[in-house]
């Protein structure tokens, strides 16, 4: 109980909340002191200056204000589902606050000199003071609780935004998991069937198949810790992928790889381009009779970076059946994931070819 009671009272000693109030208390001073006036003449109380009357105004308006506020809140924290029981136990809340205050503010006047205590003069204007407590304490009350509904909603939109963000991270994460896992059986099977064929004749070109598949499934290996990678690192890896093929496919399969050299630093999403170059050559070059070429090209247009990836086989369709959806949905969620609306996917495929650009932003850093 005590813990609780030293928790709310925390909340409501908030700096933020204090500075609110006082600032409203003030205007609640400035306006009774410009409407008061008259009426304050009326009963025969005259203050020597008005800016005593305004000090007067603002040592009551603060006492009750204060009151009501520290009253208020701790009740509305202990006990936050509205209701119409707490509505009744509010304005009896507000009404001894209100009695409260305007004795303290009585007090603090008559004994700076301000004013004469006179029980009468307090007795006659308490009732004034209850209504305008009831006001403008009600006032206040319904502008905080707003607030915190408001921040309430911002603050579950915030979580629920984050946890679906996590979601997402962990959705591409087991994608991208899976999509390390499958450097698919018929690659390695076909792979290995090279190198077995390649060894009673070409030992040496065997051995440096061999290392070239070990580099590749090390790295794929390694990526599962690294969310982002050199571009150079990438297109060293496409590139070991790319011989691999060579020596299966042969004079059918030719390649070329332009990176500069000073965009071999930037960091991108680890294997969003190994994919797409399996997917040209398993639904277009391999596919056609004569084979085709596959061109990878690295540019950086002032604060963008663009990578494309042009084959020259038959084209596909990305709904096709047969085609490999996952490849290319796996490497846009995750170019989303990292860059959201910051960046393009564009696939462009005819009977002649087909053509990917990525332009994504230079330096941007992955999403933790």
């Amino acid at each position: 109980m005590f813990a609780t009671t030293i928790v709310i009272l925390k909340d409501c000693l908030r700096w933020e909340n204090i500075r609110r109030v006082l600032a409203l208390n003030t205007l609640i001073a400035v306006f009774l002191t410009f409407m008061g006036s008259p009426f304050i003449s009326t009963v025969g109380i005259i203050p020597t200056s008005v800016t005593t009357f305004f000090i007067i105004n603002l040592i009551y308006s603060q006492s009750i204000g204060l009151t009501i506020f520290f009253s208020v809140t701790s009740l509305i924290q202990k006990y936050p589902r509205p209701g119409l029981g707490l509505f009744f136990v509010l304005l009896l809340v507000i009404t001894a606050a209100s009695t409260f205050g305007t004795l303290l503010a009585s007090l603090i006047t008559s004994l700076t000199g301000m004013t004469d205590f006179d029980l009468n003069r307090e007795l006659f204007f308490l009732p004034h003071n209850i209504i305008a407590g009831l006001f403008f304490g009600s006032a206040i009350v319904a502008y905080f609780n707003l607030k915190e509904r408001m921040a309430r909603v911002v603050k579950e939109l915030a979580e629920k935004e984050v946890n679906e963000q996590k979601l997402l991270q962990s959705k591409t994460r087991a994608e991208l998991e899976a999509l390390r896992a499958r450097i698919n059986p018929h690659f390695l099977f076909n792979t290995l069937n090279s190198v077995a064929s390649l060894i009673p004749e070409q030992p040496e070109k065997a051995e440096s198949m061999v290392q070239k598949l070990s580099t590749l499934l090390r790295y794929t290996l390694d990526a599962e810790h690294r969310e982002m990678i050199g571009l150079g690192e990438e297109i060293d890896i496409v590139r070991q992928y790319l011989e691999i093929e060579k020596v299966r496919l042969g004079k059918r399969l030719q390649f070329d790889i332009s990176l500069p050299e000073e965009l071999e630093s930037v960091q991108i999403p680890g294997l969003i381009i190994q994919p797409l170059v399996e997917n040209s050559i398993k639904h277009g070059i391999a596919r056609k009779t004569g084979g085709g070429s596959i061109s990878i090209t690295c540019a950086r247009e002032g604060e963008i970076i663009s990578i494309s990836i042009a084959d020259t086989g038959d084209g596909f369709q990305e709904d096709s059946p047969g085609s490999d959806g996952f490849g290319l949905a796996g490497v846009q969620e995750r170019l989303h994931l990292h860059y959201g609306e910051g960046h393009a996917f564009d696939i462009h495929s005819t009977a002649q070819g087909t053509r990917i650009e990525i332009r994504i932003p230079a330096g941007k850093p992955a999403v933790a």
